[in-house]
């Protein structure tokens, strides 16, 4: 598996002590079972149990560094209910316990400190950098309130924004007269069922697939076929006539998505080699004190239009409790197109059966009704971060971001001209990323 050169398992003491079925049968060392009815009972040997899965998660964790692991752990933490407890505890083990038995063996790497040991662990200098005694030192008492460190945490972005209401305005009218659209073509855009699975199915086939490879006819029926076939689509007992609508709606995705230059780039993305694109891009984005208020208020400040005038207001009264630590995100492709950075993200959003139902206007109401603009905003500070980072001086967000791409690719696959293209000006981006906040600037 990965890994890397320090590990830190800082967590795996807080990992809860998952319920099993209560009563049930437990084994024991002295090779008796017993039917009890406790979560767990002192001795208890785990078997394929969710102890069990934890206990392996575990060691996951605390096998992947190179040269050293940091482990947290004490006793009185959540009561010992962790999987790292049932490894380490000695409650009632005396010197057959499992943490005193690893460290009788390895004694230059662990030392137990019990209450009464006359042993301390030295933490602190002799002597600090104003030549101050650590023994002049002194530990202040802290009250913590309730819930007081939960406030820091990893959160991703669906959990940030659940909640958010969905009251969008769909009341303009789209360019596109659905009877326009339906002219000699027998073909639909709800040919493939809707859902995660779709969506999933999907993103596999366009995460894996050469981009290069577009006007090769048999290298795309090769991947259409095989992600249709290992996700049963278009559904279980489909005919052939059924699976070739299915197998054309996709190939049509996939042509509209890449034979053709996204709105704003300056190549296609059929010209750009898998080596110039990051697949499912994953980021942790810090985060100090953020709240969708404080979002709007910025997108109220520096954004333009729609984004100011109508999703600022959407979002502005959100009552959320604050993020402050990480916020996750998988980010569907970032590609470097003719030396343009670019976020594209896919979406098999069933917005109606024909061209007419993806004009601009229902995209941008989708984008809004479901958070995307927001969604796309965090990816564009992630991602600026990251090639700040990564370039230094020689990044200038002008020059090297070309923009956000929303593929709506049941649009695309009918004709429709479904992107949603944005590029956010440079103030706003830098006003987000100072209200983002969360490392030293």
């Amino acid at each position: 598996g990965l890994e890397w050169p320090v590990v830190f398992c800082a967590y795996l003491w807080k990992a809860p002590f998952p319920r099993v079925q209560v009563p049930h049968i437990a084994r024991f060392p002295d090779g008796t079972r017993r039917i009890v009815f406790e979560d767990v009972v002192d001795g208890e040997i785990p078997g394929d149990t969710p102890l069990s899965e934890n206990l392996r998660l575990a060691y996951v964790a605390l096998t992947r560094a190179r040269s050293r692991t940091y482990v947290i752990w004490a006793e009185l933490l959540q009561e010992g209910k962790g999987a790292i407890h049932h490894l380490l505890s000695s409650v009632g083990a005396g010197d057959d316990s499992p943490s005193q038995v690893l460290a009788n063996k390895h004694p230059d790497l662990i030392t137990r400190i019990s209450e009464d040991d006359t042993r301390r662990v030295q933490v602190f200098p002799e002597t600090g950098d104003d030549g101050s005694s650590s023994n002049d030192l002194q530990a202040r008492d802290v009250a913590i309130a309730p819930r007081q460190l939960q406030t820091w945490t990893v959160s991703s972005y669906s959990r940030f924004t659940r909640g958010l209401k969905n009251a969008v305005d769909a009341t303009e009218v789209g360019p596109v007269d659905e009877a326009e659209a339906v002219v000699n073509d027998a073909l639909r855009a709800d040919q493939l069922p809707g859902g995660a699975h779709t969506g999933n199915a999907l993103h596999e086939l366009f995460e894996r697939f050469d981009f290069t490879a577009i006007d090769d006819q048999a290298v795309i029926d090769a991947a259409i076929g095989d992600i249709l076939a290992r996700y049963a689509l278009p559904r279980v007992g489909a005919d052939d006539a059924q699976r070739a609508d299915a197998a054309e709606l996709v190939r049509r995705m996939m042509i509209g998505a890449l034979a053709v230059a996204i709105p704003g780039a300056r190549k296609a993305l059929s010209a750009i080699k898998p080596d110039q694109t990051l697949r499912e891009w994953r980021f942790h984005l810090s985060m100090e004190n953020v709240s969708p208020a404080q979002f709007a208020s910025v997108f109220k400040k520096h954004g333009e239009g729609w984004l100011s005038d109508k999703y600022a207001p959407l979002i502005s009264g959100v009552a959320r409790a604050e993020i402050d630590g990480f916020l996750t995100g998988i980010v569907d492709l970032v590609a470097q197109i003719d030396g343009q950075w670019w976020i594209v993200d896919w979406k098999s959003n069933t917005l109606g059966a024909t061209a007419a139902a993806y004009d601009e206007n229902a995209c941008r109401q989708v984008m809004m009704h479901e958070h995307y603009v927001l969604q796309y905003h965090i990816y564009i500070v992630a991602l600026h971060r990251f090639l700040r980072s990564r370039l230094g001086q020689t990044y200038d967000y002008k020059r090297d971001f070309g923009g956000v791409g929303y593929a709506f690719l049941r649009g695309l696959a009918m004709g429709a001209p479904s992107w949603f293209v944005d590029r956010p000006s440079l103030e706003l981006v830098e006003a987000l990323d100072a209200c983002i906040g969360g490392y030293p600037r």
